[in-house]
């Protein structure tokens, strides 16, 4: 099974850049392979305490005007955010319907895993 970001030829190297188009500027991050990119989804989830805050964006439907996404979030455990995923962890460093972003409550710091497996 390969990572959901080396789908369609994508053999990128690992890689970080900063994109400065927003006021807070952003790093996106590629880890090279699934097992690089699971340790630093964990790593950064560790960062962010032990209540985190979860946006879940599951993809419904794509045509050709676009995609349909259900929203779900809410506030979680880290332990038990880690029993959930691990769980099914095949599914989730795989699968390439569904983007989480994880957020730290108080200080609204966060991280997000798009549906290409790119942080």
């Amino acid at each position: 099974m390969v990572n959901k970001a080396e789908l369609g030829g994508y053999s990128e190297e690992p890689f970080f850049k900063t994109d400065k188009d927003y006021d807070q500027g952003r790093i996106i991050a590629w880890a090279g392979d699934v097992e690089r990119q699971a340790q630093l989804f964990w790593s950064l989830a560790e960062t962010l305490g032990e209540r985190i805050d979860y946006l879940l964006k599951v993809e419904l439907d794509v045509n050709e005007k676009a995609s349909q996404w259900r929203r779900i979030f809410g506030n979680i455990l880290l332990s038990d955010l880690k029993v959930a995923i691990k769980s099914h962890d095949e599914l989730f460093f795989h699968d390439s319907g569904f983007q989480i972003c994880l957020r730290k409550p108080d200080s609204g710091e966060y991280f997000a895993y798009d549906e290409h497996g790119i942080f």
